[in-house]
């Protein structure tokens, strides 16, 4: 070892003995008669030094194998035990110091077994089971490898591993073995020492020592125990493990391996060095003592070192001779860890005059100024290297002014250092920190979830993700660049893992407003800066700085802009209570004098008369009422009623029709308007009529969802606040009350109650007067300055029909001028039906009329057209342009609203589109649209309104929906425009659109019993009833229309008229729209019969060829299969199923030829026949059999036989695919119990794999509405399925609960999925379609702009723009259309420059 010198003599003889040994002699020449004495001499001398020699020789290689080697990282190998002290308790792993100060990792899933498994369950901290300073026996996993840029060592503290070379037969009383709390019982607890044998310890809660509480002790805590008995199975322990020191006897028996870390043994001193001392532990057992590792007392003078003093093993490994002891008392205390966490009362930061002790190779040994009784200190400290300005080398006694930086727990020594940048840093602890206030930070790591800085260089911080910007963005860390300086501000100080937590919004860091740092009255009153922390039930938290947390209710914040989590607002402070340590704050734009609003309206409350039982309100009477504000309880509408406080604390309602309409303009909000200005004062009105109404006791505080709402019954009085009835009197009764009786082409003024409904405008004339307006004909008032309808608007409309109730009307409105329609007119429509073959959409307009979109209205561009046809949805309303009429079928022709601008942008567009017979030039290619074919010749749309006739050229093949080029060739004027055929663009039979329609009148019961794919059918409401639309009839109906109408015009308008030749006509709807539905399919039954006559097959084949008979009995087979034509007889059905024995359609319309004459039986043979015939290998054929045949017991309500069958059924076919078939039919039919018995039994089965199951049962039980069930089976589908489908399995029950039974929780549940998935496109899409289609234009504009400030990046933000630019021309004008485009643009801008393009 460094510095070790030979054994101190130990008398005055020896020391003469070693100076002359020491001392060679000069060689002198000596004569040669003295030569034989002198040698004599000599060979004395020599025996001497000899001797000495051997003695230090043998005294060397006793302690040959000491380890006196100090503790480094190289040392650091698996296997190796040590002795380490808690130093810091990080969330993820502890920090901790051995021997030599050498830095050790364990990892949470390291320390116990039993603390793994208890962490799975619940978040167990590692802060509640170890504490700073707190010493543990570990065991090296993992060193450090070489060339490694890391030093990081991991350790274990697991007992099994820890001490699985210790045999239970080695272990005496005072060994010291780590261990777990494996039991907690009433006197003590069960240890797991982790032995070999199995063997338990047992300790009582009177030997833990004072740091470790009982009552809040874990399982799996691990902690140091020293074995007291071993005698019995159960081993004693004790927890003062500096106190249980073996005696000497057992002393006696020592060896190597049982000298464990953390065993306190008496050292007797043995030989000195001056580094050093070497020691005797018992039986011949060496081992050495660094000088720094003993008491202070013995370091200046190491041979006062007489006596055995206590000292404790640090670092051992067996089978090797590894072993180092430390005998400083704090280290030897190992029961008192607040012993390894004091250095003589300094801290970092502290600025202390030192001397300079000795001098080292690496630095300098300082020692600290005595206490004041003049002790000397047990802490030392290190300079490394004298940096002060014109400083040299020190020398020993030289004093030194240093700042403590750091500290080493196992040398008991303070890092010091004399750099004048340090000595002047005002932050060097977190004592030094002050939250809220501006600090610069030098940035040393980004990851995922935060940013470390390095604030100086003793203090640590961290910015979370929330708080890197002020909205969440995507690649928020390139804002952080590792090696700069950023201000930042600090939150709080996280004492329990040595770190500043910080807020690097930009927001906050701007900010001039006073920080709030505590729950003082000083702060009554300011504006200041906090941030949202948490949605509340009730409104929201908002933080500050130093944890300080203050409270915003729900109803003032709905002025903030944005109210997402970790979004800074600016508040104003308007309540601080000190007691109960609480802040109540409101946006900072609301003014003191509004909050005290509520204070006068409770003192005009207290003017009242007392609430009396015997105090009641009596009609016709006028009293004086307080303006509560809007009606919040049930049989009412917020935004058109009021409620108003009676004497008697009564409660009453004030309807918007009852107030002075003559002041508010249309289009204005006169209960809002009314609110503003009355709200807490006190008006005078008259009773018009007293009601008993059921309303929630806790209706208007909210309540959550699970919770029973309590109904009571209550007197409500129906007020006006109209002077001129106010001084009717009570014989004027009837003219006091509501209106009730209205007559058709009545003009009323009403008001708008719901604007989320996509048919139709509801509205209200007064409480119990309802109403609507259809969209096609409700007025467009962007022309009025509005942006769109909202709720409590005030609108006039003129009633055109009337639904009379028990009670009350309900009446049919219309705000438009006039419901004629003119050429070149813009007109609001709603999509009755989609048509695929060939491609329509037809329109109702406003005035029970018609219109017809064709491919080229809906885009010029027909790729475009294709994509927008598919935006079409049953019901729903959009702008279109007429461009001329049909005559002969009583029906517009219409452009898109997309078409109509790219025609008013560019002009030169007309040129292409022909709107006119006379516009459409000759020898010129154009784009035509194939709508129909005929042998040898087709029909062709060139423009909106035009059709032509083409001849198809012998070898080439057409399709409808096909695009084509041709050309327009001259012919005669009273015939269809010739075309001539160039060339296929489009091939129209890889179209796949979804076709739908508002009615098909021409489906037989039948046909819809044995369709395969089932539909579901819509129950006719009021508004579809009597809306003035025209019925569309089946594409079969017109076909026979068709050369009449190609030809049908008059010679005045023959130039002008645009001739069509649609695959479908559109029947004149009857004048009177009230006529019975059931009436109507009759006759129209009845007119497809005489357009389909019976024809005898084999007479009309008779005289024909084999080939020509084989061409049309084909023919015959493929329009059977189509349901294009009826089959005359059964030898029809016998003939073809002869030819082609597996087709299953076949065989479906042989069965639904005897089920139109209601012949069951023989409807049941043919179905058996079927499965019998049809070959086993054709499972889809046999499928659609099945189906067919359990759709017919379906329909005859038999449930014995159904469940015979579809037994059979899922035994011959996939079994999946037909239960889930099987589930939609017996939904249809109405046999809901079998269902449900039927699909639990399913869910047993394919539960676990299947969603789709759960979301069939989850909309049956909606649509019955046993919402509670379906709301659990939400549960049951969570725990059954896996968690990868939780997402999906939570965002279809969102959207059935949405759709289907409570809209406003459905919306919660959406806002909850998105809140905790924000990245996931798919359901934020399923939400944004949910909103166009049910919610106002007001919330799905709230929700595109939600939906963009997710850091998604532009390509995934793109479809949403383009969504939210169709929304806005479906519903907007220019302007709302170019802010998308510039939040667009922004979107892109900031992604550039996130990528340092900008």
């Amino acid at each position: 070892m460094l510095g070790e010198e030979i054994t101190f003599p130990r008398s005055k003889k020896d020391a003469n003995e070693s100076n002359s040994i020491s001392k060679p002699k000069k060689r002198k020449l000596l004569e040669r008669s003295t030569e034989g004495r002198n040698k004599v001499k000599s060979n004395h001398s020599l025996d001497d030094s000899q001797k000495k020699r051997e003695v230090y020789k043998k005294e060397k290689e006793e302690h040959a194998l000491v380890w006196k080697k100090p503790f480094s990282f190289s040392y650091a190998t698996p296997g190796v035990l040590c002795l380490a002290t808690v130093k810091e308790i990080r969330e993820l792993y502890v920090l901790l110091e051995t021997s030599n100060s050498v830095k050790l990792k364990l990892p949470a899933n390291m320390i116990s077994y039993q603390f793994a498994k208890a962490s799975t369950n619940n978040e167990i901290p590692l802060s509640s089971i170890l504490t700073k300073g707190q010493m543990l026996v570990v065991k090296v996993v993992k060193g450090v490898e070489e060339g490694a840029k890391t030093t990081e060592i991991i350790v274990t503290c697991i007992p099994k591993q820890v001490n699985s070379h210790v045999i239970s037969g080695n272990v005496n009383i005072g060994t010291v073995l780590v261990g777990v709390f494996d039991k907690l019982e009433d006197k003590g607890a069960i240890i797991d020492l982790g032995l070999s044998s199995g063997s338990k310890g047992f300790i009582s809660y009177d030997n833990l020592p004072s740091f470790i509480d009982s009552s809040k002790l874990s399982l799996g805590q691990p902690f140091l125990f020293s074995i007291t008995q071993c005698s019995s199975r159960i081993i004693q322990l004790t927890g003062y493990i500096e106190g249980n020191v073996p005696s000497p006897e057992v002393a006696m028996h020592f060896n190597r391996e049982k000298l464990l870390p953390g065993m306190v043994v008496m050292c007797s001193p043995d030989d000195f060095t001056s580094s050093g001392v070497y020691t005797d532990f018992g039986n011949n057992i060496k081992g050495f003592i660094d000088k720094y590792a003993m008491p202070p007392r013995f370091r200046g003078d190491l041979s006062t070192f007489i006596k055995p003093i206590k000292g404790v093993v640090t670092i051992s490994k067996p089978s090797t001779p590894m072993l180092i002891v430390n005998c400083n008392p704090d280290i030897v205390a190992i029961s008192k860890p607040e012993k390894r966490l004091i250095f003589d009362g300094y801290n970092i930061g502290d600025v202390i005059e030192c001397t300079v002790k000795e001098i080292l190779n690496v630095g300098y040994k300082l020692d600290l100024p005595p206490h004041e009784d003049g002790r000397p200190c047990i802490t030392n400290a290190f300079l490394k290297e004298n940096l002060e300005e014109n400083g040299g080398k020190l020398k020993v006694g030289d004093k030194v002014s240093v700042r403590v930086i750091n500290n080493k727990i196992f040398d008991k020594c303070l890092i010091v250092t004399n750099k004048p940048e340090v000595m002047k840093q005002k932050i060097m602890s977190l004592k030094d920190v002050v939250p809220g206030k501006l600090i610069m930070a030098v940035v040393r790591n980004v990851t995922d979830s935060c940013v470390r800085l390095k604030i100086s260089d003793t203090v640590r911080g961290t910015i979370p993700m929330i708080h890197a910007t002020d909205r969440q963005v995507k690649n928020w860390q390139k804002k952080f660049i590792v090696g700069s300086s950023i201000k930042v501000r600090p939150l709080f100080i996280d004492e329990e893992y040595n770190n500043v937590i910080c807020t690097a919004k930009p927001t906050l860091l701007q900010s001039t407003c006073p920080p709030v740092t505590c729950v003082d009255s000083k702060y009554m009153d300011i504006i200041t800066h906090g941030y949202i922390i948490k949605k509340l039930p009730n409104g929201y938290l908002i933080s500050f700085y130093n944890r300080v947390t203050a409270f915003m209710g729900e109803q003032v914040a709905e002025s903030l802009p944005h109210k997402n989590i970790g979004f800074p607002v600016k508040v104003r402070i308007v309540k601080v209570d000190t007691e109960k340590n609480k802040i109540s704050v409101v946006p900072y734009q609301i003014q003191p004098e509004d909050l005290k609003k509520e204070g006068k309206m409770k003192q005009e409350k207290q003017k009242l008369p007392k609430k009396s039982n015997d105090y009641k309100i009596k009609q016709y009477m006028t009293y004086e009422a307080i303006v509560k504000g809007p009606w919040n309880h049930e049989l009412g509408n917020p935004h058109c009623s009021i409620e108003l406080i009676l004497p008697g604390e009564n409660i009453g309602r004030l309807h918007a029709s009852e107030l002075d309409l003559t002041k508010y303009k249309l289009y204005s909000y006169p209960v809002k308007k009314f609110l503003e200005e009355n709200t807490g004062k006190s008006i005078r009105i008259k009773v018009i009529e007293m009601k008993r109404l059921k309303l929630s006791v806790n209706s208007g505080k909210g309540t959550e969802d699970n919770s029973v709402k309590h109904v009571e019954k209550f007197r409500v009085a129906e007020c006006t606040f109209k002077k001129n009835k106010i001084e009717l009197g009570r014989k004027s009764g009837k003219l006091l009350n509501y209106v009730k009786k209205f007559k058709i082409g009545g003009v009323v003024k009403c008001f708008v109650t719901n604007i989320n409904n996509p048919k139709s405008l509801y509205v209200e004339v007064n409480p119990y007067v309802k109403g609507f307006i259809a969209r096609e004909i409700l007025k467009d008032i962007s022309k009025e300055g509005k942006e769109d309808y909202e709720e409590g608007m005030m609108i006039e409309g003129t009633i055109t029909s009337i639904k009379k109730d028990r009670t009350y009307p309900t009446l049919q409105l219309t705000n438009l001028e006039s419901l004629a329609i003119d050429i070149d007119q813009e007109v609001t429509g709603k999509i009755l039906s989609v048509k695929n073959n060939p491609l329509r959409v037809i329109i109702a307009l406003p005035g029970k009329q018609l219109g017809i979109l064709r491919l080229f209205g809906i885009s010029i561009d027909y790729k475009e057209a294709f994509e927008l046809l598919k935006e079409f949805e049953l019901n729903d309303c959009f702008t279109f342009k007429t461009v001329s009429y049909n005559k002969t079928k009583k029906s517009w022709n219409v452009i898109s609203k997309v078409v109509n601008d790219n025609l008013k942008n560019d002009p030169s567009l007309a040129e292409k589109v022909y709107f006119s017979r006379k516009k459409v030039p000759y020898q010129t290619e154009m784009l035509g649209h194939v709508i129909s074919i005929k042998e040898g010749s087709c029909h062709v749309d060139i423009s909106p309104s035009i059709t032509g006739d083409m001849t198809i050229p012998e070898n080439v093949k057409l399709h409808i929906n096909d695009i084509v080029k041709c050309v327009a060739i001259k012919g005669k004027k009273q015939t269809m425009i010739k075309l001539e055929y160039v060339d296929t663009v489009f091939d129209g039979s890889s179209l796949n659109i979804k076709e739908f329609s508002s009615s098909n009148n021409l489906k037989k019961k039948d046909e819809n019993t044995l369709n395969v794919n089932n539909s579901d059918t819509t129950n006719s409401k009021l508004e579809i009833n009597s809306l003035p639309i025209t019925v569309v009839s089946s594409d079969s109906e017109l076909e026979s229309g068709e050369e009449d109408n190609n030809n049908a015009s008059s010679d005045e308008d023959m130039d002008e008229e645009e001739i069509e030749n649609d695959d479908e006509m559109i029947e004149e709807e009857d004048d009177k729209l009230s006529n019975n539905e059931e009436d109507n399919d009759e006759n129209e039954e009845e007119e497809v019969v005489r357009k389909k006559p019976k024809i005898d097959m084999a007479k009309e084949i008779k005289n024909l060829s084999e080939t020509e008979k084989e061409k049309i009995i084909f023919k015959r087979q493929e329009e059977i299969k189509d349901n294009k034509m009826e089959c005359n007889k059964e030898d029809d059905f016998e003939r073809l199923l002869t030819g082609s024995p597996n087709d299953s359609m076949l065989w479906i319309n042989y069965m639904c030829y005897y089920l139109t004459d209601n012949n069951i039986e023989e409807a049941r043979k043919i179905a058996e026949r079927a499965l019998k015939t049809i070959n086993y290998t054709m499972h889809d054929e046999l499928y659609n059999i099945w189906v067919a045949y359990l759709n017919m017991e379906s329909s005859i309500k038999n449930e014995e036989g159904l469940k015979k069958i579809y037994e059979r059924a899922a035994n011959n076919v996939d079994n999946l695919k037909i239960g889930k078939q099987y589930i939609k039919i017996l939904k249809n039919a109405g046999l809901y119990d079998l269902l449900e018995t039927h699909i639990e039994k399913f869910l047993k089965k394919y539960g676990q794999d299947e969603p789709e199951i759960w979301y069939m049962y989850a909309e049956h039980l909606y649509s019955i509405e046993k919402a509670e069930e379906a709301r659990d089976l939400q549960k049951r589908a969570c725990l059954s399925l896996s968690k990868k489908t939780h997402v999906d399995v939570l965002c279809k029950f969102a959207q059935l609960e949405y759709k289907l039974c409570d809209q406003e929780r459905g919306k919660t549940m959406f806002e909850k999925i998105v809140q905790v998935y924000k990245t996931r496109t798919d359901v934020w899409n399923v939400y944004l379609d949910l909103s166009i289609k049910y919610e106002s234009l007001k919330t799905t504009r709230n929700l595109f702009e939600e939906i963009i400030k997710i850091p998604l990046g532009p390509k995934k933000l793109r479809p949403f723009f383009k969504k939210w630019i169709k929304f806005e021309e479906a519903h907007g004008d220019s302007k709302s259309q170019k802010y998308v485009h510039d939040k667009a643009q922004e979107v892109v801008n900031d992604s550039m420059m996130d990528l340092g393009l900008l």
